[in-house]
């Protein structure tokens, strides 16, 4: 063979490596929108390919050695793949109606289910897989004239076809699918194949075969048999299955660790497997250059192992320090979505090229010290490349279904690090030892041992996300490491389930519930939000008998579903069985739903479920996640909103919940606009500031007023007065921002996010960083455009006026203070001046404009005839936090008084009036009152015993008894349960302190840095109190953590990475 045809053969293979990464991504993706995006379906269709590929080198590598032209026979493997793929379409075709048939007929158990799926995907897989794995021995064979030119070229063409995995990975994840879709991506990629395997095959034409072909036909199983019977057999194959699985594991961890902290986007995984892939294509011509050297030995393979044990100890001690990475990529200034992927993919190299270089070193070394017999290569080949796809597969699975869930993250990297360890071990002791072979196997046990006794990794690693974090430069070394520690959570719980990593955290504004670091609700500032994505739909529909919400969450809005008048039977779809479990942290919000006999939990894909159950709903309430998260995009599409169009029974609303911040503009239009294919009406409506609800169905959507009194005026009136300031049902119909005519025109023209052509998938990612935050606003300006305040109402019309209040809060809450100013105009001359006064005054008061608020205030006191209740106490409340800016605090408690009965946080408002006008004993009664009552889901909750605990330690500074405050603290504990609790201790400590309590005042602020987050007033009197009580060693170790956070001044800036960052 001539060095140019070699060369050829070379290239096609690195082509071809990068088209079968697209094949089985692209493949992936179109099961995974059948089957759904569960850890079990994405593994049983990873099995099944990979299967495949082990049998096709396996099956088809005696079939090489017996052919007189290895390189005709690669061409047509390669050609037969590109063809195979033109025939997808219709095979999905006839895959997707068998999984509807089955599916839809028959309640399949989830063992069941996922047997019927891997069947199903193995008529798709199996064939292409199958010819894709005879190309390696084929063309192994096709370049090797002796012995030792299949070892040089063994691992040169394993690293050429990995390395065209690298390209494949990142041509598909940034390039072919946004710009071409997933069906004109496979056209493209076969028709590639197909140009392969003819220049191959016509190059075949003049080539002469690299070495006699072998005519002999062996049984099934008799290369495994020679390759276990061969000198030192035994242990190759237990390498190739061994480093297979240990390599999955390490790729499955580095994809978990970095997913979340990058911020569990498409585009970060695909970061991640490039860069690993990467790391095992250079490893892998590392081993090429070593065959160049000296032949490759079996110990060779075990110190590799070695190198790789070590990596992961490396690993395992460096991977919490990503979350610092990121916070220093941050000191880019105002980075562009490309410069960011840069930076992370810069970050992912440096924590995990290392490990996978050295793991792409092992199957190549394997294969050359296999490679004796050219006449049996592709025997050999096969036989090796099937022991070492079967470890992938059995890591694959193990880590997915058994390690990740049981051991965790940390866990499976020490079980790999074990198995990575105990390979090296093997190999090193077999004979003959020697000195430094027992010294090295005693290195692989070290290795093991000091990765299971390291410090476990801080919960904090899973709390933190990049798309969670504020962004933008950091100024100090504090700000820096709150950051970097997921600042400001406690952890009450954390769990490591299958699909993601589950953790509840507490801070002193309440509970966050937190999906691979990405806050997925909360029962404070999100409570508005969950509860109107229930409450719309459900006053807007007649009838709503049977619902499906799709996403659990905190289980808020399930809960409020269950509890609406009319509602029979509530199914909630959750991908994540570790969400479920740990809704009981909300229970105090979510109505203990989960204990609701109306409810029925499926947990699995709400794809699958939407296009398999036979049940018809008369409303889908659907919640995902951002659109930016991996896979989430897939339940905004015209096919899922056409699935749910096929469940919703004649008159059926879906409710899409749909959030708007950072969302650029023509991706909330595409949203709408893909709505719109699919239902003939779609309405807008206001959650918050930064989400809204879009109401879809095929009927027009009358609201009846019987139906909204008694959810908005009944059910729900006081959590909706409570949690989204909604005082009147007429204030719930104001939420209505767009008409089926309103949208439509709103949404324009232009495109429609699909299952083919996922450009919501990309835009979304970019929008985090491109998104200007006014989309609240624009819906609220075409609102008012319109010059409809609400839409069609049978019965009692809506107030005017009511509608006004309602709109001017909205204007507020989107930033456009004027057009709320106006609004609140326009309620007055609608009979409303009383509450628009009202609210006028405490607007201005909340932007300190003290002369505003107070002309607010004397309108309303000129008003005549009696005022409504709810304004006077309103306006009470508004002149009682004036007067307190201005000192006057005895009148500022006299309007206290007369704006009772008061709530939680306005309590705690008037304890600071008490407190600077020198009344301690009322203060400190009203204080042990509030921390008496402090409780989850209470009206004195975290940010009430915040305010609280201010006020003790001021009374304190004023005279007040500090051992006698720190003993209230100590005996209203109880009552707070479930709070955050490292402020308490905190307080309690310095109380302790002052009060010359040292021992006491130490064990307090200890406990409050070990549960609360990062705290230099903290770590600086722990310091102060072990100098005091003479523990000097202490304290000097105590003062280098300080040091570390503080260094001499809280204000030392962080060097800038980059130009020009601040």
């Amino acid at each position: 063979m001539t060095a140019r045809t070699r060369l050829l053969l070379l290239a096609c293979f690195f082509v071809s490596g990068g088209t079968g990464l697209v094949y089985e991504v692209l493949w992936s993706r179109h099961l995974s929108l059948l089957f759904g995006s569960t850890t079990e379906a994405v593994s049983v269709v990873l099995a099944v390919f990979m299967t495949g590929l082990g049998a096709g080198a396996y099956f088809l590598g005696p079939r090489v050695d017996r052919s007189p032209s290895p390189m005709r026979l690669y061409a047509l493997f390669e050609a037969g793949v590109g063809a195979y793929a033109l025939l997808t379409g219709p095979l999905l075709s006839l895959v997707r109606a068998a999984w509807l048939g089955i599916a839809s007929r028959a309640e399949l158990s989830a063992a069941a289910a996922t047997g019927v799926k891997g069947l199903l995907a193995a008529l798709v897989l199996l064939p292409p897989a199958f010819l894709m794995g005879g190309t390696l021995p084929a063309l192994v064979r096709a370049v090797s004239e002796d012995v030792a030119a299949a070892r040089r070229r063994v691992a040169l063409l394993y690293a050429l076809n990995t390395l065209g995995a690298v390209a494949g990975t990142l041509a598909e994840g940034f390039v072919f699918l946004e710009a071409f879709g997933l069906w004109r991506t496979m056209w493209l990629t076969a028709l590639v194949n197909l140009l392969i395997g003819w220049v191959v095959f016509r190059r075949s034409v003049q080539a002469e075969a690299a070495a006699p072909p072998d005519e002999a036909r062996e049984p099934l199983l008799a290369a495994l048999r020679r390759l276990a019977t061969a000198p030192g057999g035994r242990y190759a194959l237990l390498g190739l299955v061994a480093s297979g699985a240990a390599t999955m594991a390490y790729e499955i961890v580095f994809l978990r660790v970095l997913g979340i902290v990058f911020g569990v986007s498409a585009q970060a995984f695909t970061i991640v497997l490039a860069c690993f892939l990467l790391g095992l294509g250079l490893g892998s011509l590392a081993a090429a250059r070593l065959s160049r050297v000296r032949a490759a030995r079996l110990s060779d393979f075990a110190l590799s192992q070695l190198l790789v044990a070590i990596a992961a100890l490396a690993a395992h001690a460096v991977l919490p320090r990503a979350t610092r990475a990121i916070v220093l990529l941050h000191q880019w200034p105002e980075p562009t979505f490309g410069q960011v992927l840069l930076g992370k993919a810069l970050v992912a190299a440096a924590f995990l090229l290392p490990l996978a270089f050295l793991a792409g070193l092992g199957v190549p070394l394997l294969l050359e010290a296999l490679a004796d017999e050219v006449p049996r290569l592709g025997r050999i080949v096969g036989a090796a490349y099937l022991a070492n796809t079967a470890g992938t597969v059995l890591g694959s699975l193990l880590a997915g279904f058994v390690l990740v869930p049981r051991l965790g993250t940390e866990g499976t990297l020490e079980a790999a690090l074990g198995l990575s360890a105990a390979v090296a071990a093997a190999g090193l002791l077999r004979p003959p030892r020697t000195g430094r072979s027992l010294a090295l196997a005693g290195a692989s046990a070290a290795a093991l041992l000091a990765a299971l006794l390291a410090p476990s990794w801080p919960v904090r690693l899973f709390l933190f996300s990049d798309t969670a974090i504020p962004q933008g430069p950091v100024a100090t070394r504090l700000e820096m490491e709150r950051r970097a520690t997921a600042y400001p959570y406690e952890a009450l719980a954390f769990r490591e389930g299958r699909n993601a990593a589950v953790a509840v955290g507490t801070t002193q504004m309440g509970r966050v519930l937190l999906v691979s670091g990405h806050p997925d609700g909360s029962d404070q500032r999100d409570m508005e939000t969950q509860l109107l994505l229930a409450v719309v739909p459900l006053a807007v529909h007649p009838r709503p008998g049977n619902v499906l919400v799709v996403g659990f969450g905190t289980g808020v809005t399930a809960g409020a579903v269950a509890r609406a008048p009319g509602v029979d039977r509530v199914t909630t779809v959750e991908i994540e069985r570790a969400v479920l479990d740990v809704a009981p942290f909300f229970s105090h919000v979510n109505g203990e739903v989960l204990s609701s006999p109306k409810l029925r939990v499926v947990v699995d894909d709400a794809r699958s479920h939407v296009l398999s159950t036979r049940q018809k709903y008369d409303l889908v309430v659907s919640e995902p996640s951002n659109p930016w998260r991996a896979g989430v995009a897939s339940l905004f599409t015209r096919e899922f909103f056409e699935g749910v169009k096929g469940t919703l029974a004649p008159g059926g609303v879906l409710a899409q919940w749909v959030q708007l911040y950072f969302l650029e503009p023509e991706s909330l239009r595409m949203i709408l606009r893909t709505l719109g294919d699919v239902f003939p009406e779609v309405e807008v409506w206001m959650l918050d500031g930064l989400n809204v609800v879009v109401l879809a169905s095929e009927r027009p959507l009358t609201v009846d007023r019987a139906r909204l009194e008694a959810v908005a005026g009944g059910t729900f009136r006081d959590e909706l007065r409570k949690h989204a300031w909604v005082d009147s049902p007429d204030a719930l119909l104001a939420r209505r921002l767009l008409g089926t005519k309103e949208a439509r025109a709103f949404a324009g023209d232009g495109e429609r996010h699909t299952d083919d052509l996922p450009l919501l998938e990309f835009a979304a990612g970019r929008g985090f960083y491109r998104a200007d935050g006014r989309n609240a606003a624009r819906l609220l300006a075409a609102k008012l455009a319109s010059g409809a305040l609400a839409g069609p109402v049978s019965g009692t019309p809506p107030e005017e006026g009511r509608l006004w209040l309602e709109v001017a809060a909205m204007c507020r809450a989107s930033g456009l203070k004027a057009e709320s100013g106006q609004a609140l105009d326009r309620a007055e001359k609608a009979g409303e001046a009383a509450r628009a006064l009202a609210r006028r005054a405490a607007y201005a008061n909340a932007d300190r404009e003290p002369a505003s608020t107070a002309a607010a205030l004397a309108a309303f006191e000129r008003l005549p005839g009696p005022v409504p209740a709810d304004a006077a106490r309103e306006a009470a409340l508004t002149r009682a936090r004036l007067l307190v800016q201005k000192g006057e605090l005895e009148a500022a408690l006299s309007s206290f008084g007369e704006a009772a009965p008061l709530t939680g946080a306005e309590q705690a408002e008037k304890l600071g009036a008490l407190v600077l006008s020198g009344r301690p004993t009322e203060a400190i009664g009203l204080a042990r009152d509030l921390l008496t009552r402090a409780r989850v889901g209470g009206d004195v909750a975290g940010a009430e015993v915040g305010v609280v605990l201010d006020q003790l330690l001021d009374l304190a500074a004023r005279g007040a008894s500090p051992l006698e405050l720190a003993r209230l603290l100590e005996e209203t504990s109880a009552g707070s349960t479930g709070l955050a609790v490292a402020l308490r201790l905190k307080t309690r400590a310095f109380l302790l302190d002052r009060a010359g309590r040292p021992s006491e005042a130490l064990a307090a602020v200890e406990r409050a840095i070990e549960v609360g987050p990062v705290d230099p007033q903290a770590l600086a009197l722990r310091v102060r109190l072990l100098s005091g009580l003479g523990r000097e060693d202490e304290a000097i170790e105590a003062g280098r953590d300080l040091e570390e956070v503080v260094p001499r001044a809280l204000s030392e800036p962080v060097p800038p990475l980059f130009p020009g960052a601040k």
